[in-house]
């Protein structure tokens, strides 16, 4: 299962030279590639990514295929048995 390891951050505004905490977290080589100035304010987060399955919902899937697939939950003994 990969891995992730996400940093909180601030980085130094170019045109005024303050610090801006930042609202996300990064990678550290994201970090070193997209600013020049910048530092790690905190402590790491941990994510364990999983593979995507194809049990997830997907918002590109027509009707009809939806439609197809609880018909084959129904008929596989679903939720819908007693109906």
């Amino acid at each position: 299962m990969p891995t992730l390891i996400l940093y909180p951050f601030r980085i130094r505004d170019p045109l005024t030279g303050l610090w801006l905490r930042a609202r996300h977290k990064m990678q550290v080589p994201e970090l070193q590639g997209r600013y020049s100035d910048w530092e790690i304010t905190g402590t790491p987060e941990v994510r364990h990514v999983a593979p995507v399955g194809g049990e997830q919902c997907s918002p590109f899937q027509s009707p009809a295929q939806v439609h197809v697939i609880s018909a084959e939950r129904r008929d596989n003994g679903g939720i819908c048995d007693n109906l």
